[in-house]
């Protein structure tokens, strides 16, 4: 391989997976299009500075007129253009319909949990993420207002506060003087915070609200060296149990979440913690929450009225920020629409269609592409002065996708003299397509990251086999039904807070006692952190008693979490006609893949399996030597990788630790993957 384009495919990447990392694009396409996003948004910001709750705002429908014309990359343009102006909410599809907004939520703090500025995946050291950000900008608001009103004396501190809010504030420091002063006077400054928000309308949900908010604003941003506080700050955020003897966050009990809420009682509580997130924003900056891929719901008519009901609650109870729905317009017109309230519909009428790609924003297309990997001049010459632009919009525009399809049969004909390479997604085995997801989720920084959403998809999608547990199994709300008498409950667990724990595990030796279970399965991926934990003490005891008699904490190995999440993305894109072949048979195929594992997972419970190892992440060390070496390669595979570095990394740190340079793209490549330098 003597350069980058004999390695990679210029036009292999049809798909945006994130929206935090788009490829170049062309400005003039859709650029209408986000500039009406941006300007909604701008109008939300300029808003907030009248001092009042800015009105609420229709949601705004993208429609394509075909599959592949945009509508992910336009988010992740807007999204770059919203950097310092937004807090930025990639939502993906929830698949229960009891739990759309738990889903919001978690899914709400997850994407907070993103670089406020940067384009990458983690946080360098130091770096603030949109939660740091959203609770320095609250706090600072306060601070300043209370400063200008109270504490005239202040006024050298209140120019640079109000000069740079995020900077000055410096609450992960220790010595930080914003910290410090706020520590000192935070009872005050809450009390203050109370009628000068009432003043402006601004209303929380709950007695004491606004304390407890304020008070976990302000320890999760000086928590950034404290992870166990951070995660308990994270808790109650999630509304997660945070209960009286754990609580060390000194807030109301009453404002902690119960260990026995149900379902229901939790649901509306996150559809309330939502409200009160951008409420609290009025004083910081709007929120954009865009929905993406919501062709899935059309699916199942009921998870499109919910869906539909979500996001006309947002309109109308949701202040402070803009809500944007992504669909194909043949979906939305034939599965979407007809299915939802019409209350709903008038609350999403603003609609922005995108266009097709013409032959002059193609040739702009193909430069770019052409340039990432330095193709040499006789490359450019084979696109732009040969019959291929003619031949490809013979019949007039087409989608983007469609574009890039042909030239990337185009460029592998060109590479191989004459033999055809792959093309388009027509007629492709769905094995083929399968092990490209799979291999693209493993080698993409956060690629397998705990989704909920998935996994319960995944629990769903197993024939004859998946059904609600009982109201009162708080903490197993899954089961399969293996037959009348032989269950397995399943809990899906995202946190490590040991009283959380301690619930499970009590309740697994409750329904040890029931002739019909087999055992009580909690299922975690090993992006998670080991349970128990080592240091719990006390419950740690409790939990491992129960693994010894009926509870089974399996952890999905990063092989078999690819193979779920990679079974969800083709059957998302079945859904949302992205590749050649029906639902249905998407459907069946991923059960048929996925049919090992699940055997696998119902299998009896094995008490003498090897626990796995804990995750290491990278030091800060080895992602700026794997910088280093990426920077002056230019573009190096992985094995060489390891032998520059001396083979001190494996392959999961060099992906993590790519995820936090911004410079560098992780591609996947067989069995392996290749480090890009752009």
């Amino acid at each position: 391989m003597n350069s980058i384009s004999d390695l990679f495919n210029p036009f292999a990447a049809r798909f945006v997976e994130s929206p935090r990392k788009v490829p170049a694009s062309v400005a003039s396409l859709n650029h209408e299009a986000l500039e009406r996003l941006v300007q909604r948004v701008r109008f939300l910001a300029h808003s907030q500075k009248s001092g009042q709750l800015p009105p609420p705002l229709p949601a705004i429908r993208i429609l394509s007129p075909e599959p592949g014309c945009g509508k992910s990359h336009l988010l992740g343009r807007l999204f770059t253009e919203l950097r310092t102006d937004a807090t930025r909410i990639y939502v993906q599809p929830f698949g229960n319909e009891g739990t759309a907004w738990t889903s919001l939520l978690q899914q709400t703090l997850k994407e907070m949990s993103y670089p406020d500025l940067g384009a990458t995946d983690y946080c360098e050291t130091g770096e603030l993420n949109q939660l740091d950000a959203f609770a320095s900008g609250v706090l600072a608001y306060i601070a300043a207002v209370y400063i200008e009103s109270e504490e005239p004396c202040y006024s050298e501190f209140l120019r640079a506060l109000l000069a740079n809010p995020l900077e000055k504030m410096a609450l992960a420091e220790k010595d930080s003087p914003a910290r410090i002063w706020i520590d000192q006077h935070f009872d005050t400054l809450t009390h203050f915070a109370s009628s000068r928000f009432h003043a402006r309308g601004l209303t929380l949900s709950g007695d004491n609200k606004l304390r407890s908010w304020l008070r976990v604003l302000f320890l999760y941003a000086c928590s950034a060296r404290n992870p166990d506080l951070r995660e308990t700050c994270l808790d109650w955020l999630k509304l997660k149990s945070v209960p009286e003897d754990a609580n060390n966050l000194r807030i109301e009990t009453k404002e902690c979440e119960r260990l026995e809420t149900s379902a229901a009682e939790r649901e509306e509580k996150c559809r309330h913690r939502i409200r009160d997130l951008t409420m609290l924003a009025t004083v910081f900056r709007p929120f954009v929450f865009c929905f993406d891929q919501t062709e899935t719901y059309g699916q199942r008519p009921e998870l499109t009225r919910i869906f539909g009901q979500l996001i006309g609650e947002m309109v109308s109870k949701v202040p402070n920020q803009l809500t944007v729905v992504t669909a194909n317009w043949e979906v939305w017109s034939s599965r979407l629409q007809p299915h939802m309230e019409q209350a709903d519909l008038d609350r999403m009428n603003d609609t922005v269609t995108l266009k097709l790609m013409g032959q002059t924003e193609a040739q702009d297309l193909l430069s770019l592409r052409l340039e990432s990997v330095a193709a040499p001049p006789e490359v450019h010459a084979h696109f732009h002065e040969g019959g291929f632009q003619g031949e490809v919009f013979k019949h007039g525009p087409v989608s983007v996708r469609r574009f890039l399809e042909a030239a990337a049969l185009h460029y592998e004909t060109f590479k191989a003299h004459g033999v055809e390479g792959r093309g388009p997604l027509t007629g492709v085995l769905l094995k083929t397509v399968f092990e490209e997801e799979r291999q693209a989720l493993i080698t993409r920084p956060r690629g397998l990251d705990y989704s909920p959403d998935i996994l319960h998809w995944f629990i769903e999608t197993l024939p004859d086999r998946a059904h609600p547990a009982r109201q009162s199994c708080v903490s197993f709300p899954l089961k399969w039904s293996l037959s009348a008498s032989d269950i397995i409950y399943i809990c899906l667990e995202e946190g490590a807070h040991h009283f959380k724990w301690k619930a499970i595990a009590q309740e697994s030796q409750r329904l040890s006692k029931q002739v019909s279970t087999r055992k009580c399965m909690a299922l975690r991926t090993s992006e998670q952190e080991l349970i128990p934990r080592k240091t719990w003490k006390a419950i740690g005891p409790i939990v491992r008693n129960a693994q010894a008699t009926n509870l089974e904490i399996r952890i999905l190995s990063r092989e078999e979490t690819a193979d779920i999440y990679a079974a969800w993305a083709l059957y998302s894109k079945a859904c949302q006609g992205d590749i050649d072949h029906a639902t249905e048979d998407v459907l069946r195929f991923c059960r048929q893949q996925l049919r090992p594992l699940g055997k696998n997972l119902a299998a009896a419970y094995n008490r003498e399996q090897p626990a796995p190892s804990p995750r290491t992440d990278p030091s800060s060390d080895l992602i700026k030597r794997i910088k280093i070496a990426v920077r002056d390669a230019r573009f190096i595979g992985f094995e060489q990788l390891v032998a520059h570095l001396g083979g001190t990394v494996s392959l999961e740190q060099a992906i993590r630790a790519s995820g936090s340079i911004p410079q560098i793209t992780t591609v996947p490549h067989p069995n392996t993957a290749v480090f890009l330098w752009s």
